[in-house]
C-alpha cells in the first residue's frame, strides 16, 4: 500500500484513460472507507485532504463505515457524487472515483471531432 496525501494508506490500481475513472484498493483492517475515499478523492484531485469539501456534507461517515467497514458485506455497493465526481465503495477494500461528467472516449471523440470537421466544410448552398 502507498500512504496519500491524506496520511492513509489506499493503493492505485489502475486508471481509465477514456473516462478518468481512478481504482483505489485499502486494507480495510487498517483503513475505514471514509478515510479511504478521502485519501482516494486528494490523490485523484492533487489536493491536500484538507483542502477538500467535508465528506460528511454528501455522505453519513458512520453509516458508511458501518455498511462496508471491516465487517461488512463484500456485495454492498454504495455510490454517491461528492467534489465533482462519482465515488463508489465497492465492499470492504474497493474506491473508485470517476468524473461526474467523463470525458467522451478517445473514439468517441474522435468521430465528434471528425463530424464537425465535415460540418465546416461542407459547401454553402447559393443564395437566391
Amino acid at each position: 500500500m502507498v500512504s496519500t496525501t491524506a496520511g492513509y494508506e489506499v493503493e492505485a490500481a489502475g486508471v481509465d484513460p477514456d473516462t478518468g475513472t481512478h481504482r483505489f484498493e485499502y486494507d480495510s483492517g487498517d483503513t475505514s472507507p471514509c478515510m479511504a475515499v478521502v485519501s482516494s478523492l486528494a490523490s485523484v484531485l492533487g489536493v491536500d485532504a484538507v483542502d477538500l469539501e467535508p465528506i460528511h456534507t454528501t455522505v453519513e461517515p458512520d453509516a458508511l463505515n458501518a455498511l462496508v467497514g471491516k465487517q461488512g458485506d463484500e456485495s454492498v455497493r454504495v455510490t454517491w457524487t461528492h467534489e465533482g465526481h462519482v465515488v463508489t465503495v465497492d465492499g470492504p477494500g474497493v474506491v473508485t472515483v470517476a468524473p461526474v461528467d467523463p470525458q467522451p472516449a478517445s473514439s468517441e471523440r474522435a468521430m465528434r471531432d471528425s463530424a464537425e470537421t465535415v460540418q465546416r466544410r461542407a459547401p454553402q448552398s447559393p443564395e437566391q
